[in-house]
């Protein structure tokens, strides 16, 4: 759909899926007690990025991968302020959260602009002006 290399090649997978790879890699270092709290949410939350982009891919239409990318940029979100969570309760330091931060705005960005890209393709003028052409088919023949 985005491209010739198909969902490997899309840029914001691959920032995805590394940021999801920091964040299980900066949670390792966080307290016992928070392994079924603030790690698995946080994990599942930088997973949930990258399964949203890799599912709304193959869905096979416009609609639904704008859909999948909604989704995962409200798991970004969802993140972003769990890592500053983790921050103030002292579980990372302030360059560790300011780091993933940076990537979180970074996959933010790119998601952003291939919803506007999906946006603009389904805008399209020849694809209004079909669909204007299509509209007023059925009630010509009234």
């Amino acid at each position: 759909m985005a491209d010739s290399k198909g969902l490997h090649g899309l840029e914001v997978r691959q920032d995805a899926r590394a940021l999801a790879g920091r964040v299980y890699v900066l949670s390792r270092d966080f307290p016992a007690y928070e392994q079924y709290g603030l790690v698995s949410q946080m994990r599942r939350s930088a997973v949930s990025v990258m399964s949203n982009i890799a599912e709304g891919y193959g869905r096979y239409s416009r609609k639904d991968f704008s859909h999948f990318l909604h989704m995962a940029r409200g798991s970004l979100l969802e993140l972003k302020s769990l890592c500053i969570l983790s921050a103030d309760l002292g579980f990372l330091r302030a360059e560790q959260r300011e780091k993933i931060e940076i990537d979180c705005d970074n996959v933010g960005r790119r998601l952003n602009a291939l919803l506007r890209s999906l946006q603009q393709t389904v805008n399209s003028p020849v694809k209004v002006a079909a669909q204007s052409k299509a509209n007023q088919a059925p009630s010509a023949k009234r």
